[in-house]
């Protein structure tokens, strides 16, 4: 998962020379998406870019084959987004209730 996430994010050009996501990149492909929806993800996108160095300290001594930053840069997107998803998109279920609510992270 980690190296697939990687290869994707680098063939879609998403990935710096220095090994970073570039959320400028990112954000056009968030076009599609209905205008609520693509508010939140894009405000992820933003807010997870800001938390680059945080991400970075985080994975500093992981081993993997692959960089490990896409795949965590890509968790900060979607818990943010699940966070702030909006009303018309909630899905109303113990797991999601549990993720708004601010529950950790396994």
């Amino acid at each position: 998962m980690i190296c697939l996430l990687y290869c994707t994010y680098d063939a879609m050009g998403l990935i710096t020379a220095n090994g970073v996501v570039d959320a400028g990149m990112y954000l056009p492909y968030l076009a599609p998406l209905e205008n609520s929806l693509r508010a939140v993800v894009t405000s992820a996108v933003i807010n997870c870019a800001k938390s680059t160095d945080d991400i970075l300290r985080g994975i500093q001594n992981l081993e993997a084959s692959c960089s490990v930053f896409p795949l965590m840069f890509q968790l900060c997107v979607m818990e943010y987004s699940l966070e702030n998803c909006p009303a018309e998109r909630f899905t109303s279920s113990l797991v999601c209730h549990l993720v708004k609510s601010g529950a950790p992270r396994c």
